[in-house]
């Protein structure tokens, strides 16, 4: 079989394709939700598919593929919004 979580030894991949992007931002805007994980599929005919929206997405495999601090990006904008209040 194929891994497909990275808790059971799947590996994250930073992924630079703009309609990839584009999509998770508009999955993330219809559920409502500021931070999460998005998961997407392309199929055999090259449709992007969004498979499900995680609220409490994985930290490892995230973090893996990003130069930038999550955490500390998530801090500053919890507080942003927190002093906007």
């Amino acid at each position: 079989g194929w891994l497909h979580n990275v808790a059971q030894g799947a590996k994250c991949q930073r992924v630079a394709d703009q309609e990839i992007c584009d999509l998770a931002i508009q999955a993330a805007s219809a559920v409502g939700i500021d931070y999460c994980g998005v998961d997407i599929i392309r199929d055999q005919h090259g449709k992007l598919w969004v498979l499900e929206v995680n609220s409490i997405p994985a930290w490892r495999g995230l973090q893996s593929v990003c130069d930038e601090n999550i955490a500390q990006i998530l801090v500053d904008d919890l507080l942003s919004k927190y002093n906007d209040l």
